[in-house]
């Protein structure tokens, strides 16, 4: 048995059914794109979307999405990280 390990509500190892995880691509700054790729991965079954981070103002866009997400995206997945940053200071 493998230890368990917590990934906001997520729990990955220790017999756990496995997460399903993938990373999006699209620019924050093209809000439905980005929306849509995340829709349509938490649709297909994934509980863990990565986003990529190209510029530290992206940052004020995902915070507005993020805020909205409870009233307007039932479909949110169950754990979003932004893992990547990509910008030079």
């Amino acid at each position: 048995m493998t230890k368990v390990v917590n990934i906001g509500k997520v729990k990955i190892g220790g017999g756990n059914p496995v997460a399903i995880q993938t990373m999006a691509n699209r620019d924050p700054h093209d809000e439905m794109a980005l929306l849509s790729q995340i829709r349509e991965n938490a649709l297909l079954g994934c509980d863990i979307i990565r986003l990529i981070m190209r510029r530290p103002w992206y940052l004020e866009e995902l915070r507005r999405i993020f805020s909205l997400r409870d009233s307007i995206y039932p479909w949110w997945p169950t754990y979003i990280s932004i893992t990547k940053w990509h910008w030079k200071p």
